[in-house]
């Protein structure tokens, strides 16, 4: 279930500033990181980050090196519907969908059962899921999650079976 360096594929639906994204690839140095965001201005931000982060070289911002900055530039973003894509053929699925409508949740359900994930993370309970028609998942373990801002939110982590 971990990511695996070089070979995991990651998607953070709903990415937001791009966060999760860019540590997915720069720490756990999965071989594609993808991040889709509804709400144009996040992804115009988003963006906006990834592209200021390129440009400023270790020795303007002491943070980046070259390695970094290679990861960094591979991370995909894209600004757009997640629900209208065909489905998520990556290996692990990361979304923060404690804000998603229930109509969005039912729609990226359907997505996710034509998807070929191996791990999905979600606020969202199996019981729910359930009921929105997520089907061949199971949950492994529950953890807790602290934002930035302080919140603590469960996460549970469901395997596709």
């Amino acid at each position: 279930c971990r990511l695996i360096p070089g070979v995991s594929t990651f998607i953070d639906i709903g990415s937001g500033y791009g966060k999760v994204v860019f540590h997915a690839k720069m720490s756990a140095d999965v071989s594609r990181a993808v991040g889709v965001e509804y709400v144009e201005a996040r992804a115009k931000i988003a963006s906006k980050i990834q592209n200021e982060l390129l440009v400023c070289g270790p020795q303007d911002i002491g943070i980046l090196d070259s390695i970094a900055q290679r990861k960094l530039h591979d991370c995909s973003l894209f600004e757009g519907d997640a629900t209208t894509w065909k489905s998520f053929d990556f290996s692990h699925i990361y979304m923060y969908d404690r804000v998603f409508s229930k109509k969005t949740l039912s729609l990226l359900a359907k997505k996710l059962n034509k998807s070929s994930y191996i791990v999905l993370i979600s606020y969202r309970r199996f019981e729910e899921w359930q009921q929105l028609g997520l089907k061949n998942a199971r949950v492994i373990r529950s953890i807790t999650m602290r934002t930035t801002g302080g919140q603590n939110f469960k996460a549970y982590i469901y395997v596709k079976e």
